[in-house]
């Protein structure tokens, strides 16, 4: 096989798993507003669950990435990364997380899909590389409706049945710009944030007796649009690197829009629906600012086959406010905790078995939530198998956990999460052998 041959196998199959990524992320973003998961502690929340930016790697390490360098991690833990990213590289994530809600002895059990991340990076030599990313960062998805109560009312049955329903999402799009700096042997990166969050919130009571049925239902949509700034140090030293890295955000007018409407099967359409009638409608805005964040990570490299990794971080909450429009946070800082292992049997062989070239990774991770009381653990396990050589990634990883609060007294949330990656990498230019 002569060189041009090698090369142009080896770019129809980079083209294919990368064309195989789109599809599959479609396909699986199309069939994600079908499920929600569900948390009756993210309603204590301001914008709802946090989601902790991962790629597949730093997700098999229990998300401990601050000090890591790794081209599949993008700019998403630290945007010092950039500063180690020599070729084109692309990662991205889908978890699916199962839910159980137990209380006072009954569970109820709920599901979620959706693309967690996309991330892409780009070397220009000596200027550095640049990065771009789309990532989910908060979940505000809730949907509760407890049992019908009934009572006599003028010799008739009467059912009053409430309900609650929460829907909406934090999306972060990031444009970022790292390099090293050689004399000093230190990475940095620096990234721009623009921030999307909304949430929509129904409260809906259903009133059924032997006549008719009413139905109220009190809607409020909030949503901000809004900018930010991160950025980051990587400095190695011997088998050790440290990292370094914080965001802010600037603060922005939250919109919040609210509207009561009533629809009874007294009043009904041309078409046979019920007619709804809006009783009250209001629209206000507020200044609202994000909590900043600071991170600290730390990494070793026992030796070519295993990694180790621990991170520090921290979320000032006692800085966000939204002037009461949203729920009210901790007022105090919210720390979390991670630490994670990888290994790989033969990264140094000339000729290595394929299971030889699979990595392995396991972590765990503990994070004081943003209302106070409320915490999480988590335990995570997973594996990279290699696509191609040297041309990808695909990580499988699985995430096990409990979530507690103190508000709530005998509550507790059982999460299991899966998660999957596709990564790539291309090195565009070529070698002292004329290979790519």
């Amino acid at each position: 096989m002569t060189t041009s041959q090698f090369e142009s196998r080896h770019s129809r199959m980079f083209l294919r798993v990368i064309a195989g990524l789109i599809v599959t992320v479609l396909s699986l973003t199309a069939f994600a507003p079908a499920v929600r998961a569900q948390s009756q502690i993210g309603l204590l929340f301001p914008t709802g669950l946090p989601i902790r930016q991962n790629s597949g790697p730093s997700f098999m390490m229990g998300g401990s990435a601050n000090g890591v360098s790794d081209d599949y991690n993008c700019m998403l833990r630290n945007p010092a990364n950039l500063g180690f990213i020599d070729k084109a590289v692309f990662s991205s994530l889908y978890t699916f997380d199962f839910t159980r809600i137990s209380q006072t002895g009954g569970h109820t059990n709920f599901i979620e899909g959706y693309p967690q991340q996309i991330s892409i990076g780009l070397a220009l030599g000596i200027i550095g590389a640049v990065g771009l990313s789309y990532n989910v960062e908060n979940n505000p998805s809730s949907k509760f409706q407890p049992a019908q109560q009934s009572a006599l009312y003028d010799n008739s049955i009467v059912t009053y049945q409430p309900g609650l329903a929460v829907s909406g999402a934090t999306t972060v799009w990031q444009v970022g710009w790292g390099r090293e700096l050689p004399k000093l042997k230190l990475k940095m990166g620096l990234a721009y944030e623009r921030v999307y969050f909304s949430s929509s919130q129904s409260i809906v009571r259903t009133i059924t007796d032997v006549s008719s049925t009413t139905e109220s239902r009190d809607s409020t949509y909030v949503g901000l649009r809004t900018n930010g700034l991160r950025a980051g140090l990587m400095l190695p030293i011997g088998n050790f690197k440290m990292g370094l890295s914080g965001e802010y955000f600037f603060a922005d007018n939250l919109r919040k829009d609210n509207a009561i409407y009533s629809t009874s099967s007294d009043t009904v359409s041309s078409r046979g629906g019920l007619v709804p009638v809006p009783l009250d409608q209001k629209k206000s805005s507020a200044s609202m600012r994000l909590p900043p964040s600071l991170a600290a990570g730390l990494s070793y490299s026992i030796n070519k086959e295993w990694l180790t990794a621990a991170d520090l971080s921290m979320t000032l909450w006692d800085m966000y406010y939204s002037h009461e429009v949203l729920a009210d946070a901790r007022k105090s800082a919210a720390l979390s905790v991670s630490a994670g292992a990888q290994y790989v049997p033969a990264p140094a062989v000339m000729a290595p078995k394929y299971w030889e070239t699979i990595h392995y990774g396991a972590g765990f991770r503990y994070a004081e939530l943003p209302a106070d009381q409320s915490s999480e653990f988590a335990f995570s396990l997973g594996t990279g198998l290699p696509i191609g050589k040297n041309r990808g990634l695909l990580t499988l990883g699985a995430e096990a956990g409990r979530r507690t609060t103190g508000q709530y007294s005998g509550y507790s949330e059982n999460f299991l999460r899966f998660a999957i990656g596709i990564n790539g990498s291309r090195r565009w230019n070529k070698s002292s052998m004329g290979i790519y």
